[in-house]
């Protein structure tokens, strides 16, 4: 006898007689064997959980800000080419790599790291805290004479493109 075979169902029954098989001892990933209490039919079922959100906004949050902000230029990359950019900033200072002047801008609600000369995006992320952990990480895994050499070898900001 061919086995019947349902997909994505919200409830588990019975292939044969359709009868409801109530389980609540179960977790995602499950896989169980059940005789039917109905008409003696045998099946497993396998148990995938989902979940879905319904999500509405009460109050707006507030954006985050920055200290002393000062006016920089960061290059911008897409599809229509280079382009340079004027950015509120902030000086960023990693410790042991002061030669190399970085600033922290805000992209929407993303943090940015960038270097000073070039306007290269050094890293991202969601926090002040997060993102100047991130650049110190970045830099400490190439080094100093390493991160001064790929610097070096980029073109200069005042190189690269128009202001936009």
């Amino acid at each position: 006898m061919g086995k019947t075979v349902f997909y994505y169902e919200d409830t588990v029954f019975c292939p044969y007689c359709k009868d409801d098989v109530f389980d609540g001892d179960s977790q995602d990933g499950d896989i169980k064997t059940v005789t039917c209490a109905r008409c003696g039919g045998e099946f497993e079922y396998e148990i995938e959980v989902q979940y879905s959100y319904h999500i509405f906004g009460l109050k707006p949050g507030k954006k985050p800000k920055l200290n002393n902000p000062v006016k920089k230029k960061i290059v911008l990359e897409n599809y229509e080419g280079k382009h340079i950019e004027e950015v509120d900033a902030e000086e960023v200072v990693i410790p042991g790599f002061e030669e190399i002047k970085l600033f922290l801008y805000i992209n929407n609600w993303t943090w940015v790291v960038s270097e000073e000369s070039t306007g290269m995006c050094v890293c991202s992320g969601n926090s002040r805290g997060d993102v100047k952990e991130k650049a110190e990480r970045v830099l400490k895994h190439f080094g100093k004479e390493e991160a001064i050499k790929i610097i070096a070898q980029q073109p200069k900001i005042s190189e690269s493109a128009q202001v936009v």
